[in-house]
């Protein structure tokens, strides 16, 4: 979204302004509204102009009626909890864009270290969900030998830690096998499961 433009403007003089943006991957469109530099609600901004209704909706096809979730149209609204200046706007897709580069680098200089100790990066991401769900495993075998012994204060502690101890073998490991089963099915016949 142009923010930075959108900005500019108001600060020049804009006093309102509606952006329709159409996502042509999915086909769809959602319209913002913004007042005073501000992204605010499509009731706030139809309140404050109520004239210029007709001219981004000539058709009254995009506002919902009363009673509606949505317009004929399909056009989804978006409508923040509270009006948001632009700079926050800009400043949260900014912090967005900064995240998602980092991840790709992460995930781009793990690929390479896999490459380089002779790993295949699929075999890679698949040992890292394999690790997960035994982590999660041992998590829940942890919890169940928690409540087990809190539950039963004394009344054959020493089975409960033991039954615990079985699970936090046996959990994990049925954990990680059924990811690999999950994994194997999603990426082909695989003869290591």
């Amino acid at each position: 979204m142009p923010w930075r433009l959108l900005e500019t403007l108001f600060q020049h003089g804009l006093q309102a302004a509606v952006l329709h943006v159409f996502y042509d991957q999915v086909g769809e469109s959602e319209r913002y509204h913004f007042d005073a530099g501000q992204w605010v609600s499509h009731h706030a901004w139809l309140a404050r102009y109520p004239e210029r209704q007709v001219l981004v909706d000539p058709d009254a096809e995009v506002y919902p009626r009363p009673g509606q979730e949505e317009g004929n149209d399909g056009t989804s609204l978006s409508n923040p909890a509270q009006p948001m200046a632009i700079r926050q706007l800009r400043e949260r897709d900014q912090e967005r864009d900064r995240q998602a580069q980092e991840s790709v680098q992460a995930l781009l200089e793990t690929m390479a270290s896999l490459r380089k100790s002779g790993v295949s990066p699929v075999d890679g991401i698949a040992g890292l969900f394999m690790l997960r769900a035994g982590f999660r495993g041992l998590c829940e075998a942890v919890a169940f030998t928690v409540v087990a012994a809190l539950a039963f204060r004394g009344k054959g502690l020493w089975l409960w830690l033991a039954l615990g101890l079985v699970l936090a073998v046996v959990l994990p490991l049925y954990r990680m096998a059924s990811a690999r089963r999950e994994f194997a099915g999603q990426g082909g016949s695989d003869p290591a499961s």
